[in-house]
């Protein structure tokens, strides 16, 4: 079968963005109908405004215009839209490149094809481009790709490092002579002839050039002996020491409890949490994977980082499987208990949040994440952690 869902369609000449004046690319009514946050326009010719820097998204024959806050999606082509580069099956920019970064490769193009020929595209409802999304995935595959082979390549020689340069006084002729003074000194007559002239070696001139070669030897012979220049090693991180506090958490985790979503439905979720610490020291590197299965429909997988600063104290980022995002900060432990507060942003709200830890020894911990809904905090993630073999702290 083949990827017949990744055709795009063809953009009609003349039509343009009223906004920025960008030329505009065709895109089907249903496509905007779909991602649509109010009332569906009536049917009219739409197309996409491509300029990331203006807000409109799409614009219609009938004077239809819809900006990206209209919209159930953050269009990715425009300069605040999210980082998803597959809208069907959820690949974002991050994930590929972070793919990229730990071995080499990524495996996102094959599997968005596998999909593709199995039927499971649904890109003219999902995609705001309104067509298949493996050609922009495979541009973005390309680009992280170069990125990381520039940022892995070594830095070119320095041609002028390490070479010295001798500064040599310029020679005064007067003061050396010229070995042709005896003879300019002789009537032209007899030069012609050459008879009756008895010439003189020229000893003030060869005296005058062997005094030069002197001096410069022993300029050279002054100087040190030249060795290759070698770049100083750089000096070894120095580890955020604040960051210590954090130290029993590093190392794998099982992880079990509940997660509630957005409409009250529970589900028992089981996880694998993973803790290391940056090669640079400065910040502990989160891994929270919830295996897909029927038992866990609301699958919310996350990555992040916990990281200190004297503003803010600790803080933590995590960036959900779902299109959300935490940002939370904290003071620190209070006994065995630490409470990140900050607020969640997904697609189409923004909500305070806070993550509770609670410790009990070095191989056990609590979590629950909780959200505020007008004045009540409703806990969504409720679990309990055991660590998986030996602590790495």
């Amino acid at each position: 079968m083949s990827d017949a869902c990744c055709a795009a369609a063809a953009s009609p000449a003349g039509a343009r963005c009223p906004v920025s004046g960008a030329a505009g690319k065709r895109v089907d009514w249903l496509t905007v109908a779909a991602l649509l946050r109010g009332v569906v326009p009536p049917r009219q010719e739409l197309w996409l405004c491509p300029d990331p820097r203006c807000q409109v998204v799409y614009f219609g024959a009938a004077g239809t215009l819809v900006e990206a806050g209209d919209l159930t999606v953050a269009p990715g082509f425009k300069e605040d839209g999210s980082d998803l580069v597959c809208y069907c099956f959820q690949h974002r920019r991050a994930a590929i490149a972070r793919q990229l970064a730990e071995t080499g490769t990524t495996t996102v193009v094959a599997a968005i094809r596998e999909r593709v020929q199995a039927g499971d595209c649904a890109c003219e409802v999902r995609n705001p481009a309104g067509h298949c999304c493996l050609g922009e995935v495979q541009r973005v595959v390309r680009e992280l790709e170069s990125a990381r082979r520039q940022a892995m390549a070594p830095a070119a020689p320095d041609p002028e490092q390490g070479r010295a340069r001798v500064p040599v006084a310029p020679l005064d002729l007067e003061q050396r002579g010229s070995i042709f003074e005896d003879n300019r000194s002789m009537p032209a007559g007899a030069l012609r002839a050459g008879r009756g002239v008895k010439r003189r070696k020229p000893m003030k001139s060869h005296v005058g050039a062997l005094a030069v070669l002197a001096v410069l030897a022993f300029a050279l012979a002054a100087l040190p002996a030249q060795t290759e220049s070698k770049p100083a090693a750089a000096p070894a991180p120095t580890r955020d020491a604040a960051l210590k506090q954090f130290d029993s958490f590093l190392g794998n985790w099982h992880c079990t409890g509940t997660i509630t979503g957005p409409k009250g439905q529970k589900a028992a979720i089981t996880a694998s949490t993973k803790l290391t610490r940056d090669p640079n020291g400065h910040w502990l590197s989160l891994d929270y994977q919830v295996p897909k299965s029927e038992a866990d429909p609301l699958h919310a997988s996350a990555v992040g980082h916990l990281g200190h600063c004297t503003l803010k104290n600790y803080t933590l980022i995590l960036i959900g499987s779902q299109g959300n995002y935490f940002i939370e900060h904290a003071t620190g432990w209070e006994g065995n208990t630490v409470v990140f507060s900050g607020e969640v942003q997904s697609k189409d709200a923004v909500m305070k949040s806070r993550d509770t830890f609670a410790k009990d020894g070095d191989k056990r911990f609590t979590h629950k994440i909780e959200l505020q809904q007008g004045d009540t905090w409703t806990t969504v993630t409720d679990e309990s952690c055991t660590r998986q073999g030996a602590s790495r702290s």
